[in-house]
């Protein structure tokens, strides 16, 4: 005998939650219409890193300043930051020094060519003249170093992070991170074979009392583990109103098709995310779903839920449908 007073020897039986039949729902398949509704971060179009090395060659780099703020929005080609690197006037004043010195060098030495009492001093000339172009070009570039290095952003956008610089060394150093927002990105998940709107289709929908409006972009190229497609939507945002990250809602239309659809009340919102509690051999276990449409007040068409499934009616009740109640679903 078990500890249910089973003997080892008797059929397996089903267990389940030992909740009331009417607190269980089916999942059922219906027919539709009613536009996908969604939910959806507002995203950067764009984003990018600006970055520097603090030490190229012998020589190392700090900041001398921000040009922006964080928050700020910014033009392509703008001025973000600046670096300098630490007594390059000093080895700028030395280099030229040295020119000067070899270019008298030089003229020495072609006069000694030309009075003709030396051998030699045709090799004095060819020597004088390459040291002279070694220094020339080694001021050069010292006048590069000292001219710093300027970063400049490569995109129209808005600051959005401007870190601590470390000190000089090898490593390379985030200087600043710039958010495309014009236009912010909105992925809006929808099944594959539906039938999506094309390229260039205006859309619109709301980011709490605000509006957005938005043209197709397109279908992702990647599908989902659970077999949706995406669909990208572009939205305008010319005078940044719209803050990237918030949550955006909206409609689209895809015709008619079969979906899979639960009671409102088996949803419950964690988050970002939207949780039924479908039955299975341990009982209820929570799993996380999709909301597409509404079919009236009471009724959600729902991703992530197969038709003939069982759910919890209400998912309030999910606590008191934890898998330590068990009641036999066969008669003994």
């Amino acid at each position: 005998m078990n500890g249910r007073g089973e003997s080892p020897d008797a059929p397996a039986k089903r267990y389940a939650p030992s909740v009331h039949p009417d607190a269980i729902a089916p999942v059922e398949a219906r027919t539709t219409a009613e536009p996908v509704t969604f939910e959806a971060t507002l995203q950067p179009s764009d984003e990018r890193e600006l970055r520097v090395s603090l030490s190229v060659a012998a020589y190392s780099f700090v900041l001398e300043s921000y040009a922006v703020a964080r928050g700020a929005r910014v033009r392509k080609g703008d001025l973000v930051a600046r670096f300098v690197s630490p007594h390059a006037a000093v080895r700028v004043a030395h280099e030229r020094s040295m020119v000067h010195l070899l270019e008298a060098q030089l003229v020495d030495a072609r006069r000694a060519a030309m009075r003709g009492n030396d051998p030699t001093a045709d090799l004095g000339v060819t020597a004088a003249t390459q040291r002279l172009e070694q220094s020339r070009a080694t001021l050069e570039a010292q006048r590069a170093v000292a001219a710093g290095i300027e970063l400049r952003s490569p995109i129209d956008g808005v600051i959005t992070e401007l870190p601590t610089i470390p000190a000089p060394g090898g490593a390379t150093a985030l200087v600043a991170r710039v958010l495309a927002t014009d236009p912010l990105r909105i992925e809006a998940p929808v099944a594959l074979g539906s039938r999506l709107p094309p390229p260039g289709t205006a859309l619109e929908g709301t980011v709490g009392a605000m509006r957005w409006r938005g043209v197709v972009r397109g279908l992702a190229p990647i599908v989902g583990a659970d077999g949706s497609a995406t669909l990208l939507i572009d939205v305008a945002n010319p005078d940044g109103a719209l803050p990237a990250g918030a949550r955006a809602r909206g409609e689209i239309d895809v015709g008619a098709r079969t979906g899979c659809f639960i009671p409102a009340s088996a949803l419950l919102r964690e988050g970002d995310r939207y949780v039924a509690w479908p039955l299975g051999a341990a009982g209820f276990v929570a799993r996380t779903v999709w909301p597409v449409s509404r079919a009236g007040a009471s009724t959600v068409e729902v991703r992530g839920l197969r038709e003939g499934e069982r759910v919890l009616r209400d998912a309030l009740d999910h606590r008191a449908a934890g898998p330590q109640s068990l009641a036999p679903l066969d008669d003994p």
